[in-house]
């Protein structure tokens, strides 16, 4: 594929085959997000909050940074939730989104057998963090297992309609 992305050093634009006719054009475009830990109704307190994404047609590349500073108000046994993803996810039946925790400190977990995965819901704009154990597959993490000074960092990507 041959083509222009805007100017050099823009941050955005289409990715295209200048041709008669013209060729489908790609989307690409960079920029960052605010990821939002939280429970069904509150968030916790953070210290640190970066996210940056990469967008290229319809997948979305992210990854993020959360230090967490409290947790007044998080009930301890609803699931987590991670708002603020940059786009809406697909709305097409298993079109899932995935990756993974690549850096945690101060989370209440013990991790012999046990990897922390990032899930993008369908229909929405948010992720969750799950847990994956060895013998028994994948849970959604509980907000009792971030502590108040929680310090994790995250990748994963996912498609949009």
């Amino acid at each position: 594929m041959s083509g222009i992305i805007n100017q050099t050093g823009a941050r955005s634009g289409v990715i295209g085959t200048i041709s008669s006719p013209p060729a489908t054009a790609i989307t690409y475009e960079q920029g960052t997000w605010t990821p939002s830990l939280q429970d069904d109704d509150s968030a916790f307190q953070h210290g640190t909050q970066l996210g940056f994404y990469t967008r290229i047609g319809n997948r979305v590349f992210c990854n993020a940074h959360c230090v967490l500073t409290g947790n007044t108000g998080v009930t301890n046994g609803d699931p987590n939730r991670i708002l603020g993803l940059p786009f809406t996810s697909s709305s097409v039946a298993s079109s899932e989104g995935g990756g993974s925790v690549y850096f945690g400190d101060g989370l209440g977990l013990d991790t012999s057998g046990q990897n922390l995965v990032i899930s993008v819901d369908n229909d929405s704009a948010r992720c969750r963090v799950q847990v994956w154990r060895v013998t028994t597959g994948t849970s959604i993490l509980q907000c009792v297992n971030f502590s108040a000074d929680g310090n994790f960092r995250f990748e994963f990507q996912y498609i949009i309609d």
